[in-house]
């Protein structure tokens, strides 16, 4: 949870499936392409020890991974680079990719599909997705993620909930929805406490004033982890249908909010609790800082496999990954 406040990191369907085992890939073709990629975008460290990583080691990582999680702050064009920068070394390797992002609900799935098939330009996509409305943070930043997401071997996964079901959960509850929402909701929904949930409860701090009644901020608390909890789950229960659905030699790389992927209880884990023999990798992407109070708050924190430090500076609206939750 320490990783939150010191990085400044607020907040940011379907039923599962067994995933194949990752497919051999020859030595030192994806390897080698990531680690050129990585090496000029990006600084690394471990996420367990908060030792330096080389470009190589980096590469090694998310080359065994069958699905990798690269949380984002949110609308920051050199995280999104990193992104594409993934996608484009496995591309470029001969190794398919799907881009699954948090960017479009699964509703959308058809249009993501015309997107990364060539068949809409940008503007006719933006206007049919309602970008301004869906997301709200500009397609600039993203641009580069989703035009390696209509290359050739890439496909692009919109794996989101609904719009407007993690806000009405925020407001009435999961138990609270009509049976016509609660039908959107993924099957198996773990509420359960923990480490998570204290890190989202101290989030919702940072959205403003709660209540002094000890009854009504409780209430206020648990609607907020379960609107979270729509995200969730509702991300890896896609995501696991991919893994389903989509060949064994197709890498998942998924761009959401690094507090979707940071630590325990977000969606690697939600996934793993689908499909326990899909090997994943966690790259959480921060600000730059410092790097001994970098290593100082990723020693406290565990907040992935790899923390990435993008190169070059907060340009564009960057803001905190997750910071619309329990609203949008």
């Amino acid at each position: 949870m320490a990783l939150f406040a010191v990085a400044g990191l607020a907040a940011s369907c379907a039923g599962p499936g067994a995933a194949a085992a990752p497919a051999a890939v020859p030595s030192g073709q994806p390897e080698e392409a990531i680690a050129a990629a990585m090496d000029g975008l990006a600084e690394f460290v471990a996420g367990e020890s908060g030792a330096t990583l080389g470009a190589r080691d980096v590469a090694e990582r998310i080359a065994r991974a069958r699905v990798i999680h690269v949380g984002e702050l949110h609308g920051h064009p050199e995280i999104h680079a990193v992104q594409a920068g993934i996608v484009d070394a496995f591309l470029d390797a001969g190794v398919p990719v799907a881009v699954a992002v948090e960017m479009l609900p699964w509703t959308m799935q058809d249009h993501a599909d015309l997107w990364a098939r060539g068949e809409v330009d940008e503007e006719e996509f933006l206007t049919l997705v309602d970008w301004p409305r869906t997301w709200g943070h500009a397609f600039a930043a993203y641009r580069s993620l989703f035009v390696s997401a209509r290359r050739e071997g890439a496909s692009l996964l919109a794996i989101n909930a609904p719009p407007g079901l993690s806000r009405d959960v925020f407001r009435q509850g999961m138990d609270g929805l009509s049976p016509e929402r609660r039908r959107l909701l993924p099957a198996d929904v773990d509420r359960s406490d923990g480490p998570y949930r204290e890190a989202v409860i101290a989030a919702l701090g940072m959205h403003g004033h709660l209540p002094e009644d000890e009854d009504e901020r409780a209430a206020i608390e648990a609607r907020f982890f379960e609107a979270q909890l729509v995200w969730d789950e509702t991300m890896a229960a896609s995501i696991a249908d991919a893994l389903e659905s989509l060949p064994g030699t197709v890498r998942i790389v998924v761009a959401a909010g690094a507090m979707h992927v940071a630590g325990g209880g977000g969606i690697p884990d939600r996934v793993a609790r689908r499909v326990p023999s899909v090997q994943q990798v966690r790259i959480v992407c921060l600000p730059r800082m410092e790097a001994a109070n970098l290593q100082a708050a990723v020693a406290r924190a565990h907040p992935g496999d790899i923390v990435c430090l993008p190169r070059g500076g907060m340009d564009g609206e960057a803001r905190g990954a997750g910071e619309d939750q329990g609203t949008r």
